[in-house]
């Protein structure tokens, strides 16, 4: 009996030795040990158990369950123990550790502040508010749509009365966390998925939003064809794929292309040289014309393939941007993405077609274009010209002729093909073949020995011109002046002077007739001096003669 005293003494002082004595302000733990309709009992290693009502219970509680009590004293000094208490302090505790290490908390909009500038927010046992325009974009204006919704959001910051929450600080926290993790993940070549979210007219490109986070589609990427509108590619909100081309992790830019998921349309793209093909005038420079022939594929007329002849700097930019043309292949790389393309090689050189229409020998009309030194070039069409030279300018006197020519430039002649020739594209004309040639008449009409009566048209110092026919001039030397020796022409003749000479040379290549009045003059003395001995000798009287007249008296 006193053995079981003793046991029992130690036993009870153990036990006052570990009972927990609740103090005010502190959060105990229990354990669930009795349930009823309206209360819980709950052991906290204490003299008695606790009972807590069952409405503070967010779930039905179960035996053994592990709950968190706060103590506090009431106005009568006596214990009081609270599970709502305990709840709200570890789940503001809880809020104030995610603020300090940036983990998000979820809560539920409840109500619109009166003034409409905040929602109040639930989390648990917690309130928080949100101010609108963090959550709310400016064109929304169903606020109430809100109400009951649940987000996650950033804590903001806090004091003794109110927790400020952000949503706009949570999404930027997350695309951080989202965008790090695909710089980690992804690989240039690799395929992702997001929507189309807008076009950026500044960059000249989209962007691309990847799940919080954009990437940037350049324009050049969007699609083949450098000339297409953007908004002609895409379609906003869309939900497409995209291939990286670019991850640069300093600056923090994922550069995407559209266009590379499709094989590049230069590598079926079939032509050949002088094929006639279609295309849309895309761009028309200073240098020639810009041709989309199907998407993606460009050629290039140089301003030298535009027109057969040259063209003003304005004229081929007559040719709008958005028009079809018709055009010919000249050259085709595939290797260097090259299409070399042709407008006049679609047609005969209009060279050809003249040449065709006017032979050798044909009459035609022209504008005196320009003057060299050797001739006149005459513009017979629009950019085909003939050379005049002055040698077939006139058959006589070309220089005077040419001279005169020369001063009317812009005034239309008439002349003669005189020849073609097809290599080069050379038209040669003359003026003189248009009439009968006057050195034919003096090649069937005189010849060296020739004697003819002129007229002197011109004295000089050395000699002297004069006409034969048709303004073709005669060259006396000085030297054949006369038989005599002259010291001055002028003294001796004058123009307008008949004389009667013999022709002494006669070059027709040349053009060339000397005349000799000294030859002529010593062929008529030597004739008289002929004619007077014959006429001496006629009457001569031989030693015979006398003898027979003596016999014969």
């Amino acid at each position: 009996m006193h053995e079981k005293m003793v046991d029992f003494t130690k036993e009870l002082e153990y036990s006052l030795k570990n009972i927990k004595e609740p103090r005010s302000g502190n959060i105990i733990s229990g354990k669930v040990v009795s349930i009823t309709p309206v209360e819980v009992f709950i052991d906290i290693d204490w003299f008695q158990e606790i009972t807590i009502p069952v409405e503070e219970f967010n779930n039905p509680p179960l035996l053994n369950d592990e709950v968190f009590i706060y103590c506090y004293e009431d106005k009568d000094g006596e214990m009081q123990f609270s599970k709502i208490k305990a709840d709200e302090i570890l789940q503001k505790k809880e809020i104030y550790n995610k603020y300090d290490n940036r983990i998000p908390v979820e809560g539920k909009i409840v109500s619109i502040s009166r003034d409409k500038k905040y929602f109040n927010i639930e989390m648990g046992f917690i309130k928080g508010i949100c101010y609108v325009d963090d959550l709310v974009s400016e064109e929304e204006k169903q606020l109430v749509n809100y109400i009951g919704k649940t987000f996650k959001f950033m804590v903001k910051n806090y004091n003794s009365k109110y927790i400020v929450l952000s949503r706009k600080l949570y999404i930027t926290n997350q695309n951080r966390i989202e965008k790090s993790k695909f710089f980690k993940e992804k690989r240039v070549g690799d395929i992702v998925e997001g929507v189309v979210k807008q076009i950026i007219p500044s960059n000249d490109g989209v962007e691309f939003d990847l799940g919080g986070f954009s990437g940037f589609v350049p324009a050049s990427e969007v699609s083949y064809s450098p000339y297409k509108p953007i908004e002609e590619s895409i379609i906003i909100g869309e939900h497409r794929k995209a291939k990286i081309i670019r991850l640069d992790r300093e600056k923090n830019n994922i550069i995407l292309s559209f266009k590379q998921l499709d094989p590049n349309p230069w590598s079926s793209f079939e032509t050949n040289k002088d094929d006639v093909i279609t295309g849309m005038v895309r761009n028309v420079t200073d240098n020639g014309i810009v041709i989309e022939v199907q998407e993606g594929i460009t050629g290039f007329i140089s301003k030298k393939d535009i027109s057969w002849f040259e063209t003003s700097e304005s004229e081929h930019k007559q040719i709008k941007n958005g028009s079809f043309i018709e055009c010919k292949v000249l050259n085709f790389d595939r290797d260097s993405h090259k299409l070399q393309l042709g407008l006049k090689q679609l047609t005969t050189h209009p060279w050809d077609v003249y040449v065709e229409n006017h032979p050798v020998g044909s009459i035609v009309k022209g504008k005196i274009a320009r003057a060299t030194d050797f001739g006149l070039f005459i513009e017979l069409d629009k950019g085909i010209d003939g050379l005049l030279h002055r040698n077939e300018i006139s058959w006589t006197k070309s220089d005077d002729k040419f001279e005169e020519l020369s001063k009317k430039i812009d005034e239309e002649i008439e002349v003669v093909i005189d020849s073609i020739t097809k290599n080069g594209r050379k038209i040669s004309l003359s003026l003189k073949k248009l009439s009968e040639d006057p050195w034919q008449f003096v090649k069937q009409s005189y010849h060296v020995g020739s004697v003819v009566e002129v007229v002197i048209s011109d004295i000089e110092d050395k000699k002297m011109k004069a006409s034969i026919v048709d303004n073709i001039e005669a060259i006396i030397p000085i030297s054949e002046a006369s038989t005599e020796q002259i010291r001055s022409l002028k003294d001796s003749f004058k123009i307008g002077d008949k004389i009667t000479a013999k022709v002494i040379k006669l070059d027709l290549k040349k053009s060339s007739v000397l005349l000799s009045i000294k030859d002529y003059l010593s062929e008529i003395q030597e004739k008289e001096l002929s004619e007077y001995k014959n006429t001496v000798n006629s009457q001569k009287i031989t030693f015979a003669d006398l003898l027979n007249k003596g016999k014969n008296p």
